[in-house]
């Protein structure tokens, strides 16, 4: 501590703090004082720090007589910011109310969703309406496709079943002129 020139009152008590704590730099809030032969300025750290009154102590009767401060501002002045400050917030609670019912309107309570959801009603009756003729005509052409398919079959198998009764015949012809020569 001796080491120390004293320079002015302010680090005359910076290096008695400095010295008083130990080496320079023993923590995290440490920091080196500016122009200085190493000394460290701290914050409070651990239990070393400004003494506050308790909550549950009330305040001290000297500061409860003492007198509010008083206002020496023109009334005028005062009449006039009062009057500006009114008309603020009547400015801004009108803006308020038309942000409000413009997000009424334009959420899923307000008028325009009550629109879009008929909307998309009307849509979707227009949409079934259209797949039930869709339907409908898809299964007229199935029912004739199948009617269409159903006689080609039998013509096929009419067909089929005179071809094997011409082949039956003609190999019962066949077996008639065999047995004829023997």
């Amino acid at each position: 501590m001796s080491s120390f020139p004293l320079l002015s009152s302010s680090w005359s008590r910076l290096m008695l703090v400095s010295a008083r704590r130990g080496p320079v730099g023993a923590g995290p809030l440490t920091r080196t004082a500016p122009g200085g032969p190493g000394l460290d300025q701290r914050r409070h750290k651990g239990n070393i720090m400004r003494h506050r009154k308790p909550r549950w102590i009330p305040l001290a009767e000297s500061t409860l007589l003492s007198p509010p401060p008083r206002d020496f501002s023109p009334t005028s002045e005062v009449e006039q910011c009062n009057a500006l400050h009114f008309e603020y917030h009547q400015h801004l609670s009108a803006i308020s109310q038309y942000l409000y019912e413009e997000h009424l309107k334009q959420s899923d309570v307000g008028e325009a969703a009550a629109r879009e959801a008929e909307r998309e009603h009307r849509e979707h009756e227009r949409l079934l309406k259209e797949n039930e003729e869709e339907n409908s005509r898809v299964a007229r052409s199935r029912e004739d496709r199948l009617k269409r398919e159903m006689e080609d079959k039998e013509r096929e198998v009419h067909n089929r079943l005179e071809e094997k009764r011409r082949q039956e015949e003609a190999e019962k012809e066949a077996v008639r002129e065999e047995i004829r020569y023997f």
